[in-house]
C-alpha cells in the first residue's frame, strides 16, 4: 500500500479519536465543577460555624469579666449582635448543679448563638459559675 492511502485512512481515525476526548473531557468537567460547587458550599459552612463559635467565645469572656470585675453580668436573656454580625441572636439560661442533699452553691450558665432565621449552625457554650453570679432572671 502508498504510504498516501495510510494516511488516507488515518484521518477519519484522528476525527474519531478527537470527538472521543472532548467527550471524556466535557463529563469530567461536569464531575469537576461539580466537586468545586460542593466544596464552596463546605467552606461557607465552616466559615459560617467558626462565626458563631467566635460570637460565643467573646461575649461569655465579657459576662465572665464582668463577673470577675465584681459587677453583675448583663441582665439580659437574649439579643442580637452588632455590625457586621447583625444576622446573629444570642440566649442565655441558667440551672443550679444539684449535689445530692447539699444546697447548690454551682450553676451551669449556659449561651446559645444561632443565625436569625434558621436553625443552622447552632452553638452552645457552657460554663459553670457561682450561683450568687448569675441572676435570678437567667434561672
Amino acid at each position: 500500500m502508498p504510504p498516501r492511502a495510510k494516511w488516507r485512512s488515518r484521518q477519519g481515525f484522528l476525527l474519531v479519536e478527537a470527538v472521543l476526548s472532548a467527550v471524556v473531557i466535557a463529563v469530567g468537567l461536569v464531575f469537576v465543577s461539580r466537586a468545586l460547587a460542593s466544596e464552596v458550599k463546605a467552606l461557607r459552612t465552616v466559615e459560617e460555624a467558626a462565626v458563631v463559635a467566635w460570637l460565643a467565645q467573646n461575649l461569655m469572656r465579657e459576662l465572665e469579666g464582668q463577673v470577675q470585675d465584681g459587677r453583675a453580668p448583663s441582665r439580659a436573656r437574649s439579643g442580637t449582635f452588632d455590625a457586621p454580625n447583625t444576622g446573629y441572636q444570642w440566649a442565655l439560661s441558667a440551672a443550679p448543679i444539684h449535689a445530692g442533699d447539699e444546697e447548690p452553691s454551682r450553676g451551669v450558665v449556659t449561651l446559645v448563638i444561632r443565625r436569625t432565621g434558621t436553625q443552622a449552625n447552632v452553638t452552645a457554650m457552657r460554663a459553670v459559675w457561682p450561683l450568687e453570679y448569675i441572676p435570678g432572671e437567667w434561672l
